[in-house]
């Protein structure tokens, strides 16, 4: 491994570890990360080098450089207050919108939300061998107003756990075993 002044002046890496220094200084010296042009284009910055295609040799002696090894924790800090932010200002605007679900269709990252629970929901039905599939029952009561029909399931051995839980109509008269559920088609 060659020694710190050589991963300095390494004319491989120099543009990308200047341009994340920039980027860190910037933002650090920010009053607010509310997304805003200045916010927003900088974040942009950061995420284009971090999507750009680097050899692991290079992105690793990138990473190792002491400069980025100093700084690496509170850009991770500024990145996820800037998300938190992010996501604050856009639940305000969905909700304070006449048509929510329109807004909502404008946030950025709409798709890639969707595609991500797609994703951990099949996750989920890989892993859940329940009858009544557990998330539903968490998602239901405790993510919706009421309005939402419960997924009671589609037997008796599921209505008999939503009656042990409290949140089934009546007492299944026998317990069968559970359907198989396709997940497939959610990844």
């Amino acid at each position: 491994m060659p020694g710190t002044d050589a991963l300095i002046m390494d004319p491989e890496i120099v543009p990308t570890i200047t341009a994340i220094l920039s980027i860190h200084t910037r933002l650090f010296a920010l009053q607010s990360l509310v997304p805003s042009p200045e916010v927003n284009g900088l974040f942009e910055d950061l995420m284009t080098i971090c999507l750009r295609p680097i050899p692991n040799a290079r992105s690793s002696r990138i990473l190792s450089d002491p400069r980025i090894v100093e700084i690496l924790p509170a850009l991770h800090q500024l990145c996820s207050l800037s998300e938190f932010e992010m996501e604050k200002y856009w639940c305000k605007r969905i909700t304070d919108s006449s048509n929510p679900n329109e807004e909502l269709r404008k946030f950025t990252y709409f798709e890639n939300y969707v595609d991500l629970t797609r994703l951990e929901l099949a996750a989920i039905y890989a892993l859940d061998t329940n009858p009544i599939n557990n998330w539903a029952v968490t998602l239901d009561e405790h993510m919706f107003d009421g309005t939402s029909q419960r997924n009671r399931g589609v037997d008796k051995k599921s209505q008999s756990w939503f009656y042990k839980l409290d949140i089934g109509d009546s007492r299944p008269d026998e317990e069968i075993e559970g359907q198989d559920f396709e997940y497939r088609s959610f990844a």
